[in-house]
């Protein structure tokens, strides 16, 4: 089994907490989040480009066949 585990995934495209808060602070005074987790954001197209990273070696037998991947942006966030 393989499992790519990732964290906060964000990009100039979609649906993402970025995107939700800056919306939600152009229409409300006062916006309430949670403030007691962190994590490490990640560029989508960096995600992108680890998830090759890792697929490339598995799909020519290089690679390790089992076990959790993990990918994350450099830093935390809170």
């Amino acid at each position: 089994m393989r499992s790519l585990r990732t964290t906060w995934v964000y990009s100039p495209f979609g649906h993402n907490f970025v995107k939700t808060m800056l919306r939600l602070g152009e229409t409300r005074n006062e916006v309430a989040v949670v403030a007691n987790q962190r994590g490490a954001p990640i560029y989508a197209i960096d995600l992108a480009d680890a998830i090759l990273a890792i697929a490339g070696p598995l799909r020519t037998g290089e690679g390790t066949r089992t076990g959790i991947f993990h990918a994350t942006g450099a830093g935390e966030a809170s």
